[in-house]
């Protein structure tokens, strides 16, 4: 059997009697071994029925891509052997070629997941270089196997090539040669209104602050609604009509278009609760509400304008907390989140970490550094009204300077009601989370107002990728002016690093539990610092369990020494013999210390590293 190739089998069920499936044996995640029982021993031993010479033989995925359950080469794919779905109306049929459906399965449990399978629409971004964009609750991390289908016809594989570290958006890429002839288009984004820029200056013959803003048209805009006396009565972009496509998907019978149409009814933050275990949770970014569609429905997609039939956003799935269970609830991403993700993408993809696909971590051993820089201030906010702002001491005189901005470009854009950031809740292990304060009201970056998510996204970006020549742009520092017991500061703020945060996805087997890097999502919900090595799952009957090595635990030291990452942790345990009892140091989530004793059983729970060393999405089972 071909690695990665299918072949059919007849099963049996007394819950299901379909007499064959399709099952995917790929020997990099789960190698295939017969275990005989040595009774001299009294032990199992085990041996691998391909082994490593073998596998040197077997095709690439490129090969076997267009291969059949037989391991016979497909034909050609011609004009007869594809139909993309005609659609049931002109808003189907404008982006149903753009349209794909996904599958990812992981091998392994991280990051606080807690199932192994997804599937979901993907929107074509990048002919040329195979681009699509989708949801991190269908692609939510970089190790696993990723397969595209086009046309409910042609299935190919691809691989992860970004996942957003803060937003809900994740890019794979699949080789555009394989579905040559298919007539893939690229999806046609709305064109992007720039946002108004309001900064702060000093008038030079007093010294004295006013508000400047790089649209002259805010003042005459905002002069123009006082006169009208209500805003509504100007038109808004806010309510127009759109359409929610998606592709209904079952793993047998296929997949079909499907949509509904709704209006944009406003673009607001939605709180979602903190979810246990931690996990990847969307934040800082206004989200789109679809007035005739539920965030209920359970079907992802695009949204489409209904005049020009362009991608106004993505209608996305989000996995949330609620109260002890879990659930799926449905917003839409907007368009410019998508773009700056593909471009984010592209960046990579220009600067060489790619061939002809893309690498499936980025990052990896230590001192590696990362040519795609993504930095955030290191902070969740929140939205609070004029008056909450007032009740916190921002301003003594009803026209401050700095509220009397959020009204100015409320009102310039008419999104209502007019509002002011405060920070939620800091990201462990960063520079804000040592020097600003949850409750703090950030009122600008650089001198620029924080109106928007998007506007503080921007700031941090420009001056710290030196766009914008700032002094802090060579370590990543910006000023942040904040209001804080009634007094404004300006403080000097040291941005995060994101680049590796969500792609480098290194994973040990030690003792039948998976251990990785504190992930992301642990360290801005719970304040956590990124140091130690995080215990992700365990298998049952494995000594993880019986010692109560526990997930969402951090290992801190072994026997005395400290272990800040997981190489530090491999040279620890790496020379322990079978049978060795080891002490080691846990933090759980909450701070507390305890002190367990692991016994190793190295002869059925090996240490093993899952790795790509080469970055280039090839990922190696590999036993220390």
């Amino acid at each position: 059997m071909q690695r990665r190739s299918r072949f059919v089998s007849r099963t049996s069920s007394t819950h299901d009697r379909r007499p064959s499936s399709l099952p995917k044996w790929t020997k990099k995640w789960f190698p295939m071994m017969r275990l005989d029982r040595n009774d001299r021993t009294g032990k199992w031993d085990s041996a691998h029925l391909l082994k490593d010479s073998d596998a040197k033989r077997l095709p690439s995925e490129a090969e076997v891509v267009q291969m059949n359950a037989s391991g016979q080469p497909l034909s050609t794919i011609d004009a007869d052997s594809w139909s993309y779905d005609p659609g049931k109306n002109d808003v189907e049929r404008s982006v149903s070629r753009s349209l794909v459906a996904v599958r990812f399965a992981m091998p392994f449990l991280k990051d606080g997941l807690e199932t192994r399978y997804y599937h979901g629409t993907g929107l074509v971004c990048d002919v040329e270089n195979g681009l699509v964009v989708l949801d991190r609750n269908t692609i939510p991390t970089a190790i696993g196997d990723v397969y595209i289908n086009f046309a409910g016809s042609v299935e190919i594989p691809a691989k992860v090539l970004f996942v957003h570290p803060v937003h809900n958006v994740s890019v794979i890429k699949y080789d555009p040669k394989h579905v040559k002839g298919l007539m893939v288009k690229a999806a046609e984004f709305e064109a992007i209104k720039e946002e108004s820029q309001a900064r702060v200056v000093r008038r030079a013959e007093d010294n004295k602050r006013e508000l400047a803003f790089s649209d002259s048209n805010v003042i005459k805009n905002v002069t123009k609604m006082r006169k009208m006396g209500n805003p509504e009565n100007n038109k808004s972009e806010d309510n127009k009509k759109v359409w929610v496509v998606g592709l209904s998907q079952d793993s047998r019978s296929g997949q079909r278009m499907v949509s509904r149409t709704g209006r944009v009814e406003n673009h607001g933050q939605v709180m979602f609760q903190l979810p246990s275990p931690p996990r990847y949770q969307e934040q800082n970014v206004e989200l789109l509400h679809v007035n005739g569609v539920p965030s209920s429905q359970a079907q992802d997609g695009v949204l489409v304008d209904d005049k020009s039939h362009k991608i106004l956003g993505y209608w996305a799935s989000f996995w949330v907390q609620m109260q002890r269970g879990h659930t799926q609830v449905f917003y839409g991403i907007p368009a410019y989140t998508i773009q700056d993700a593909v471009d984010k993408a592209r960046q990579k993809l220009q600067k060489g970490e790619d061939s002809t696909l893309p690498s499936a971590a980025e990052g990896g051993k230590a001192g590696a550094q990362s040519s795609l820089s993504i930095r955030a201030l290191g902070v969740e906010l929140e939205k609070i009204s004029l008056a909450t702002a007032k009740e916190l001491g921002v301003l003594g005189v009803a026209n401050d300077l700095w509220l009397k901005s959020a009204i100015y470009l409320a009102m310039s854009k008419q999104t209502f009601p007019p509002s002011v950031f405060a920070v939620r809740r800091r990201w462990g292990g960063t520079d804000a989370s040592k020097k600003l304060k949850d409750g703090d009201l950030l009122m600008a970056v650089n001198d620029e107002i924080v109106h928007s998510f998007r506007a503080a996204e921007s700031s941090v970006e420009r001056y710290t990728s030196g766009a914008e020549r700032g002094e802090g742009a060579a370590n990543g520092t910006v000023k942040c002016t904040i209001f804080r017991d009634g007094k404004e500061h300006d403080i000097e703020v040291k941005t995060a690093d994101l680049s590796n945060s969500t792609m480098d996805d290194d994973i040990v087997l030690f003792g039948g539990a998976s251990l990785q890097k504190p992930p992301f999502a642990a360290c801005h919900q719970y304040g956590i610092p990124m140091e130690g090595v995080y215990v992700a799952n365990f298998m049952k009957g494995s000594p993880a369990e019986r010692y109560r090595l526990l997930p969402t635990s951090r290992i801190v030291e072994v026997d005395g020494k400290p272990t800040r990452d997981l190489d530090a942790f491999l040279s620890c345990v790496k020379d322990k013999a079978d049978g060795t009892s080891i002490r080691m140091k846990i933090v759980t989530l909450q701070g507390h210390k305890r002190m367990i004793t692991l016994k190793m059983d190295s002869y059925y729970w090996p240490t093993e590293r899952i790795h790509d060393s080469e970055r280039k999405g090839d990922w190696v089972r590999e036993r220390i």
